[in-house]
């Protein structure tokens, strides 16, 4: 009894060690992965927001992806800091994300959605102002297939009481 209360000990003592190494390695290869991610090729982005408004206002955020190649791309999912979003309540999008979600700090919101060759396409997300403070983060939208081809630019706006 006392010998197979050991084995069971060790068994889940290396279960769980196993399972700490495998989350180590997936937090070290998703910071690898978004620090070499690679940009996409003739993709632009450009996000328009205020640079101010106030607690309850009604605002949208534009982020424009713009193809520069001869071929269709695919929009797979535009991203912000969770921070920076953390200051508005999400009412709608247009195109309307098939999933949203909020992981390792990034507010995610998944789409398929198709950029035409040598044309654009503009993602508005209609927020209200929930709280004071200055946000600042990233914009990152990942496109084609999102295998950490990825491009990002700055957002900030200041919501005052």
């Amino acid at each position: 009894m006392w010998l197979a209360l050991q084995v069971l000990g060790y068994t889940v003592g290396a279960i769980v060690a196993l399972l700490l190494l495998y989350l180590l390695f997936m937090v070290i290869a998703t910071i690898y992965t978004r620090a070499t991610g690679q940009a996409p090729k003739g993709i632009s982005i450009d996000a328009e927001l205020p640079e101010s408004c106030r607690v309850g206002d009604r605002i949208d955020i534009v982020v424009r992806v713009t193809n520069r190649l001869a071929r269709e791309r695919t929009l797979c999912s535009v991203d912000f800091d969770a921070k920076f979003f953390s200051g508005f309540d999400l009412e709608g999008a247009s195109p309307v994300p098939t999933a949203t979600s909020v992981s390792l700090g990034t507010a995610i919101h998944t789409m398929k959605q198709s950029i035409p060759p040598n044309g654009s396409i503009d993602v508005r997300f209609s927020c209200r102002a929930n709280r004071a403070d200055d946000f600042r983060g990233d914009c990152t939208v990942y496109v084609d297939s999102g295998s950490f081809r990825y491009i990002s630019t700055p957002v900030a706006i200041t919501i005052s009481a």
